[in-house]
């Protein structure tokens, strides 16, 4: 357990522990914070986080030029820069908070 201090020198603590920090290129993070426009009701397309074919799946490339299968989505909740989506057809218990500028959404059609 790492005791708080205020001398903690994060190099020496990944040395110590034979670990590699991840780069700060891997973090995503805009200079001007995105503006949800979202709104409850509204439909998109999610990427399918569960893997399984229960929901309505859209073969569709992603931003990347990637293949990814997608479900139909309903926005249930919008916080701030979050936004819940529901799988079309399912319970609550298929639902996903993300952030508004989530690749894994996509607009229909």
């Amino acid at each position: 357990m790492i005791q708080a201090s205020s001398n903690f020198d994060w190099n020496s603590y990944l040395r110590e522990q034979q670990a590699e920090a991840a780069p700060r290129e891997c973090f995503f993070q805009p200079d001007i914070p995105s503006e949800n426009k979202f709104q409850i009701g509204m439909k998109l397309m999610i990427a399918d986080p569960r893997d399984i074919i229960e929901c309505h799946r859209i073969h569709h490339p992603g931003p990347s030029g990637s293949s990814a299968m997608f479900c139909l989505g309903t926005i249930v909740n919008v916080y701030k820069l979050w936004l819940c989506v529901r799988l079309e057809g399912l319970d609550n218990s298929h639902e996903k908070w993300i952030f508004c500028d989530d690749e894994s959404i996509q607009p229909i059609g």
